[in-house]
């Protein structure tokens, strides 16, 4: 007699699934079967973790699960949580005195990016407007560290 929570025969033998998908559809052999009987489960190899193995990722694992064990966890927040961290969003421009919103989106527009910046001669930043000798000055020397 089987108690409600032990997994059906059925439910053991379609845990090879999991594997046939990881090695047929992506190729990486990541996860597969292990054990037999009611000791089945799914592992890694040597029992890693899935980022110390060669897993993608790809989500096929989750789609072919028979039993509804493996779900994706879902980033959203965190992402977004990052992108309005202003820290996680600061450039190199940020740290030079002189330079504010304004001005950093203006030679960003000029210039493309900061290591191109950092490559300009004190002569191309100062034909940017609100650009002083001074401050090109402080910004060469502010993007060289």
């Amino acid at each position: 007699m089987f108690l409600k929570d032990e997994p059906n025969f059925k439910e053991i033998m379609d845990l090879k699934k999991l594997g046939t998908a990881c090695k047929n559809i992506q190729k990486v052999s990541a996860i597969d079967a292990a054990n037999r009987g009611f000791n089945s489960c799914v592992a890694t190899a040597g029992d890693k973790s899935l980022n110390d193995v060669n897993c993608t990722f790809c989500g096929q694992c989750i789609q072919a699960c028979p039993v509804g064990a493996l779900k994706e966890k879902d980033e959203t927040k965190n992402v977004f949580r990052k992108l309005r961290d202003k820290e996680m969003t600061k450039s190199a421009l940020d740290y030079v005195d002189g330079i504010g919103e304004k001005k950093k989106a203006m030679l960003l527009k000029k210039f493309g990016s900061v290591k191109k910046i950092k490559e300009a001669s004190v002569d191309d930043l100062i034909m940017c407007k609100g650009i002083s000798e001074d401050l090109a000055k402080k910004i060469k020397a502010e993007l060289q560290d």
